[in-house]
């Protein structure tokens, strides 16, 4: 697994309190890199879902569209 750079110059919020990185130890950091990874994650998981969905409901349509056609 690769983790992501974390510049030490970032800042996060957590509870309405900023942090600066630099300030963290390396447990935290690897933490930090780890919800961004998984941000990321589902981040791409909603948009591969979306494709999906537009697909599914393209192949509905093409099948009901075949069977009216048949029926004719």
């Amino acid at each position: 697994m690769s983790e992501e750079k974390i510049t030490l110059e970032e800042k996060i919020t957590l509870d309405e309190i900023e942090y600066k990185l630099k300030d963290f130890d390396d447990k935290q950091k690897y933490l930090v890199a780890q919800i961004k990874d998984l941000t990321d994650k589902s981040n791409q998981i909603q948009f591969q879902l979306h494709q999906v969905d537009i697909a599914k409901t393209s192949f509905v349509k093409e099948l009901t569209l075949s069977i009216k056609e048949n029926q004719s």
